[in-house]
């Protein structure tokens, strides 16, 4: 290889190594094919939707990722149809193959197919062959859905993820022995796959390349990460160039390109969709940061791409920018485009015109597509070329402040314009960009088809001879929809293009499949007759299955009848015709080429396979439960009640997602609304514990000192609920013994409320722990009542409990004590331990010995406030228990049923399979130190109450400001204690620090006065000094 004087690359004794785009098949948002594509591109249609459903659900994220925690402000994305669908039959896997393989192996290798069938070349004849395949690929969403689900890892899990495989699958199911080669530059991967495919063909190492990109959006992990860099846009839009400009926004698609050196691709009369002159790829080097690009570095790969192409440089009509429309991003890409326009017109000894070139980007129409974005670049230009126009921008209104285009030889095109050639006769010629976000860039120079031959043009011209026109397929439905096809083509078609031409592209740029179609016609009145009759008959008659059984000498006259063809005349040719179509019909395998010896014209694009829309995705996990179910995030669950893991280096979180339709919520309703019931806190604990420990068998935790702070309400909307995890003993090397934890969701303005807080202790809880004598305390508990005088006595409490939180059997009540038999509902689900049901019935075991069976106070103790402890003994899941199941309930040590904040100590008790009542029991659950307080003390946060004031350090700021650094110092000697203390607050509260504080030694002796609060929208206060409406300023001055 060398290079010449004008900066042309010349290979193999300077022949100049042009390179043909034969063949094209995509997917974008908004279209599946060329006609939709450019019709959105001319009538500047927007393919950017809100995110489906099926792919997550935004809401749940919605949010500010500076403030909130895993949170995004972009709920847009341009999405293909479909990404689930899979032909599995046609490429011949089982289903169960085909569910574990990346949906992005299964859209390439369909569209591996219908490139080929562009190109007018039958798969088949590429087998054996050294023909390469590049993929440029970015997201790995699918491997990421899989190992999020739990699910039980599949044999072909490994190929069916790999990032390799899906160049790698296409190479071998066609049988293609060039190289097979990911590509993954993020954003330019697609156009360096095609830079890396030219390379291959420039040096022999394939005589053809399948070059392209795919990007599939199937979770929000990215959405995520680039909101928080700044990335997207807040409004959805991606306004390259524009003056308001404020990021971009992410897309799917998915294409390949068949690409052949242009000489042989003319020789063997090929249809060109244009050709590639040169390109380049490079690296921005060291900037100010990874992702900052460089305009020295575009400039320098745009040269690079022209001087490979070797034309001049004023001849190029358009540019396709990169064109992400970021504030920062445009300015620069216009400045290393225009540095490199100047730096080639100099070296060209050119002067260039002003306003000659235009610029525009198709990421306004369909968003990003990251790693198939380059490939939508040369897709755009192409159909551009074909048209002889240039489509504007989407939405360009007011061309960016820090852009000039004034003497400059570059004009943005605010709408679609005639492109014109550089002079008369002149091919079109475009430059393509695209900038990896890591610093890879990319550059591509392309230039129209050459004009078609002169013989091709002439044979349209003339009158019809008949044609054999064959279809198949490999199913009865395939093949009517490859009929129906084809008949819209020829109504669009209207008679342009000649009956020859579709039967040597039918015959010779399709493989023969096993049902068939074929006909002989004179015209394409009679072709469109013929069709219409296909589709009216019934399919078993027009698709019947044929296999080859043409023995060997019937195989050799057929074939002897092709070789004559061309020397036959008039009728001769019909009759030939017509046995030729019959023995296609009958499955005979024939080669067809001389049938077209010496007839002018050329192969078609005719549309391509019609592939079955069979729905593949992730299989049904270990536990039978469809991992389809996911939270309202888009993510598979960990557990019921604990979704999903997203914890970050300095954090350990999860997170949770509940719409209100859950059991647990949907049957607990206090004060007339679905509340979480406080139990099911203890239980997202425990399993947040048990994944972030990684706890052995027969090791549990201890859960210590928890408040509920405020209830969980689930009203119109879903909530978003966090549990925070933090080492309390962290100075340990070792892992921690000691957890601290708070449970917390969004408020207004992006408050944080603190629902619930305490500790989790690692504990091993002995085997061979003191039973429970079941038959003693039923002897002390008489008072027998049935379950529904349990549930009266809860409704009239505001505590109203559906089917499966109504889980008490019956109840018996002693003095100071009671025992309830429990019943787990028939439908529990599975994977607790601490289930919502069976422990919630214990509190209301609970509720029912302090307020009574027959309830006189509705203003009775009935909510949890606060536990010491809760030791889960039994630390497997609830649904392996296989015995009967009892609430044994008394008042703690030192407690009475007159104390105004009751505790509670609570056995959850299993009795063995086949034993009796009077037998003892296994403790699963212990509940020590359980406060009750009243209904009527539920605190309502309309606007909620920051944990703290301090402003959040957004993102971008972490690593640039100071950490506090604690040193451990004595502390000064105490205060002597004040005479008096006023407490101020809701009288359960006051009630509740009183006691505390009385039991102190250090207050021994205080007088404590008290002022109780009362609601704002209470009636005025009595006058009273011991009471006052919260926030009302009169009643605070008045006291």
């Amino acid at each position: 290889m060398r290079r010449c004087s004008c900066g042309m690359i010349r290979v193999r004794q300077g022949v100049l190594m042009e390179t043909a785009i034969i063949g094209m098949a995509f997917r974008f948002p908004g279209c599946d094919d060329g006609e939709t594509f450019w019709t959105n591109l001319v009538e500047r249609r927007s393919s950017v939707t809100e995110v489906p459903a099926e792919r997550w659900d935004w809401r749940a994220l919605w949010g500010d990722p500076k403030l909130e925690v895993n949170k995004t402000f972009s709920k847009w994305g341009g999405f293909v149809n479909d990404a689930d669908a899979f032909d599995h039959q046609f490429f011949g896997f089982l289903p169960k193959v085909a569910q574990t393989m990346d949906p992005q192996q299964r859209i390439m290798l369909e569209l591996a197919w219908n490139c080929m069938e562009d190109a007018a070349v039958a798969p088949s004849t590429l087998a054996g062959r050294n023909v390469a395949v590049v993929v440029g690929v970015f997201n790995h969403d699918y491997k990421e859905l899989q190992e999020r689900g739990e699910l039980s890892i599949e044999a072909h899990h490994s190929t069916g993820t790999a990032t390799a495989v899906i160049a790698n699958r296409v190479s071998h199911f066609f049988d293609l022995r060039g190289p097979s080669v990911p590509i993954d530059t993020a954003c330019s991967s697609s156009l360096n796959a095609v830079h890396n495919a030219i390379q291959s063909l420039q040096y022999d190492s394939c005589e053809l390349a399948l070059a392209g990109g795919i990007n599939l959006m199937l979770t929000p992990t990215r959405h995520i990460s680039f909101s928080k860099m700044g990335m997207l846009s807040p409004t959805g839009t991606c306004k390259t160039f524009d003056d308001t400009a404020d990021g971009y926004v992410r897309g799917e698609g998915a294409g390949f390109l068949l690409l052949k050196p242009l000489h042989k691709a003319i020789a063997d009369g090929d249809p060109i969709h244009g050709v590639i002159k040169g390109s380049a790829v490079n690296h921005c080097g060291g900037t100010y940061t990874l992702t900052y690009p460089s305009p020295r570095a575009q400039s320098e790969v745009i040269v690079a791409a022209h001087e490979r192409a070797a034309v001049p440089v004023d001849t190029i009509g358009f540019v396709e920018l990169h064109g992400t429309g970021t504030p920062k991003g445009d300015p620069i890409e216009f400045e290393g485009l225009h540095r490199a326009f100047e730096t080639l017109a100099e070296r060209q000894g050119l002067t260039l015109p002003e306003a000659r070139c235009g610029l525009s980007s198709v990421k306004t129409n369909i968003g990003h597509l990251e790693a198939a974005a380059g490939l939508a670049g040369i897709v755009k230009v192409l159909l551009a070329m074909r048209h002889r126009q240039m489509p504007g921008f989407q939405n360009l209104t007011r061309l960016n402040s820090r852009i000039s285009m004034e003497g400059t030889p570059f004009y943005p095109l605010y709408d679609s314009q005639p492109w014109l050639p550089a002079s008369p006769g002149a091919p079109l010629r475009a430059g393509v960009s695209s900038f990896g976000f890591g610093g890879t860039n990319a550059h591509v120079v392309l230039e129209e088809a050459p004009s078609a031959p002169a013989g091709a043009t002439a044979r349209r011209k003339r009158g019809e001879a008949p044609a054999l026109i064959a279809l198949s397929a490999k199913t009865a439905d395939a093949l009517r929809g490859r009929i129906e096809r084809l008949r819209d083509w020829l109504r669009a078609d209207d008679g342009a293009t000649s009956l020859i031409d579709i039967s040597r592209t039918l015959l010779l740029g399709r493989d023969a499949l096993t049902k068939r179609f074929a006909c002989v016609v004179d015209s394409h009145a009679a072709l469109l007759k013929a069709l219409e009759s296909a589709l009216a008959a019934p399919a078993a008659a027009v698709a019947e299955e044929r296999s080859d059984s043409t023995d060997e000498g019937e195989r050799e006259a057929l074939q002897a009848l092709i070789a004559q063809y061309p020397t036959l005349k008039g009728g001769a040719r019909a009759k030939a015709l017509s046995r030729l179509a019959d023995a296609f019909q009958a499955g005979s395998m024939l080669m067809w080429p001389p049938l077209f010896a010496g007839a002018p014209g050329g192969r078609l694009r005719l549309p391509g396979y019609p592939f079955a829309r069979e729905r593949f995705w992730i299989p049904m996990s270990a536990d039978g439960v469809d991992s389809a179910d996911k939270d309202a995030g888009g993510y598979a669950r960990l557990h019921p009640l604990l979704h999903r893991n997203v914890s970050t280096l300095g954090q350990m979180r999860f997170a949770s997602s509940f719409d209100g339709s859950e059991a647990f919520l949907s049957d607990h309703i206090v004060n007339d609304r679905r509340v979480l019931p406080g139990v099911a806190y203890l239980e997202m604990l425990r399993e947040a514990a048990w994944r972030a420990l990684s706890l052995p068998k027969g090791v549990s935790v201890r859960v210590q000192d928890v408040v509920w702070q405020r209830p969980i309400e689930v009203l119109d909307d879903a909530v978003e609920i966090g549990l925070e995890l933090a080492a309390a003993d962290s100075d340990s090397d070792e892992t921690p013994r000691r957890l601290d934890f708070r449970v917390l969701s969004a408020g207004a303005e992006g408050a944080t409320v603190v629902h619930c807080r305490g500790h989790a202790v690692v504990h091993a809880f002995a085997d061979g722990a003191e039973p429970t004598d079941l038959a003693e305390i039923s002897a002390d508990c008489r008072q027998a009542y049935d379950a529904e005088s349990c549930y009266r006595a809860f409704d009239a409490l505001g505590l109203h409990y559906g089917p499966t939180h109504r889980a008490i059997a019956d109840f018996h009540l002693g003095t100071g004590q009671c025992l309830a038999r429990i019943v787990p509902p028939q439908s529990q689900g599975s994977g607790f331990v601490v289930h919502p049901a069976t422990a919630d019935a214990a509190l209301q075991a609970a509720v029912a010995l302090v307020a009574g069976v027959d309830p006189t106070d509705a203003d009775a103790p009935c909510m949890p406030f606060a536990l010491d402890r809760l030791d889960i003994v039994a630390a497997e899941c609830q649904s392996d228990a296989s015995g009967d199941l009892f609430a044994w309930a008394r008042f703690a040590p030192g407690v009475s049923s007159t104390d105004r904040v009751p505790k509670v100590d609570i056995d959850l008790i299993e009795m063995p399979p086949g034993t009796s009542a009077a037998s003892a029991g296994r403790v699963r659950l212990a509940f020590r130190g359980l406060a009750l307080r009243p209904r009527s003390a539920d605190i309502a946060a309309p606007n909620a109450v920051p944990v703290s004031s301090a402003t959040p350090i957004p993102t971008a700021l972490v690593d640039a400001v100071y950490s506090p650094l604690w040193v451990e110092t004595a502390l000064p000697p105490l205060a002597p204690p004040p005479s008096s203390v006023l407490l101020v607050g809701y009288e359960d509260d006051v009630d509740f620090l009183h006691a505390r504080m009385a039991e102190s030694a250090r207050f021994s002796g205080v007088r404590f006065e008290r002022v109780r609060l009362l609601p704002a929208a209470a009636e005025a206060a009595d006058g009273g000094a011991g009471e006052m409406r919260a926030g009302v300023l009169e009643d605070a001055q008045a006291r």
